[in-house]
């Protein structure tokens, strides 16, 4: 896994995590670029971001 993010404006939440105003991860399973905030877990086992439109007979699609 390979991950991108500024380190001067990360946001920690106690127990639930840290949120990344700009986060990208790449990994085998493909590319996540939040780019309007996610939050990630302390052990880095999820990521939260904000839920997706869904556009008929199409993919899930998020801001950026």
């Amino acid at each position: 896994m390979h991950v991108q993010f500024d380190p001067r404006n990360l946001q920690p939440l106690a127990d639930a995590g840290t949120v990344y105003p700009n986060l990208r991860i790449c990994d085998d399973w493909g590319i996540l670029d939040a780019k309007n905030g996610a939050l990630l877990t302390p052990d880095w086992s999820a990521v939260i971001v904000v839920a997706p439109s869904v556009s008929a007979g199409s993919s899930l699609k998020g801001d950026g």
